[in-house]
C-alpha cells in the first residue's frame, strides 16, 4: 500500500528585506488621521504695524472711539446728596422706589431753568423750538432721559408703573422728577451716544447743575419721595444727617 506523503508546507514569499517590517495594508479612519488644523487669519489683526486710527465718532456709526476720554459730569453739593441718597436707598431698601409721578417732573425743571435766565416769560411754558434754540444741550438731554429711562435709569421694581405709564403714550419727562435726572447725569458717560452730543450736554450741565442745586428744596422732599418709609427708617438707610 503506497504511504502517502506529508505535504509540504508553501513557502511564503517576502519581498522586503530582512529586519524590515512592512506595515499592514488596511483602511486608515478618519479618527486617526492627526492633522495639524490650519490657522485662520483674524479678521481683527492689523497687517501693518501702524497704530490703529478711528475717525471722528460724532460723524460715523461706528463706536469706536466713542468713549475715550470721556469725563463723567460733576454732581455738585445738594445734586449729589440726591443721587448718593438715591443709590443708598436702591441697596438698603430696593423695593422702596420714589414717588410716581413725581411731584415737580424734569419738564418742569427745565422750564423753571429757561424762566430764570429769562429766555421766556415768567408763568410762561417753553416750547420745543425755544428749548432746542436757547438750550440746545439741555434738549439733548431731555431726548437722552425719555430714550434711555428704561434701560439705564429705571430699577426693576420701577417697570411695572412705567409700562402703565407708556401705555398711555406720555413722555417720561412728563412724569419723572430730579431723582431719575440725577440718575442720568451720574450714568450719562456710560450710555451709547456720540461724543459729540455728549460734549454738548456737558457743556450745559453745570449752569443747569447749579440751578438745581440753589433750589433744591423746590424738587427733592427727602423722606417724602420715599413714600413706604418713614424718617428715622430713611435715617438710617442713608445716613443723611451726616451728609447735610
Amino acid at each position: 500500500m503506497p504511504v502517502k506523503k506529508a505535504a509540504t508546507p508553501l513557502k511564503v514569499k517576502n519581498d522586503s528585506k530582512a529586519g524590515k517590517r512592512t506595515p499592514a495594508k488596511r483602511p486608515i479612519d478618519k479618527d486617526d488621521q492627526t492633522s495639524t488644523p490650519k490657522r485662520r487669519r483674524c479678521l481683527f489683526a492689523n497687517p501693518s504695524n501702524e497704530p490703529e486710527r478711528y475717525e471722528d465718532p460724532s460723524k460715523i456709526g461706528s463706536l469706536a472711539g466713542l468713549f475715550l476720554n470721556r469725563e463723567k459730569i460733576r454732581l455738585p453739593g445738594k445734586t449729589h446728596i440726591i443721587n448718593l441718597v438715591d443709590h443708598r436707598m436702591q441697596i438698603h431698601d430696593p423695593l422702596c422706589t420714589p414717588v410716581f409721578p413725581a411731584k415737580v417732573p424734569l419738564d418742569t425743571i427745565v422750564n423753571d431753568f429757561l424762566i430764570f435766565k429769562k429766555f421766556i416769560r415768567a408763568n410762561k411754558k417753553a416750547t420745543q423750538i425755544q428749548i432746542v434754540q436757547h438750550a440746545w444741550g439741555i434738549s439733548e438731554m431731555v431726548r437722552m432721559f425719555n430714550e434711555n429711562i428704561r434701560s439705564h435709569i429705571l430699577t426693576s421694581p420701577e417697570f411695572k408703573e412705567f409700562d402703565k405709564k407708556r401705555a398711555k403714550k406720555g413722555c417720561p419727562s412728563q412724569t419723572y422728577g430730579v431723582i431719575h435726572l440725577m440718575r442720568l447725569i451720574s450714568k450719562l458717560h456710560e450710555i451709547y451716544i456720540p461724543l459729540s452730543i455728549y460734549e454738548d450736554i456737558k457743556e450745559e450741565m453745570p449752569e443747569f447743575m447749579k440751578f438745581i442745586d440753589e433750589n433744591y428744596k423746590k424738587y427733592w422732599n427727602r423722606e417724602a419721595e420715599y413714600p413706604s418709609t418713614d424718617k428715622h427708617s430713611f435715617e438710617a438707610k442713608t445716613g443723611i444727617r451726616w451728609l447735610e
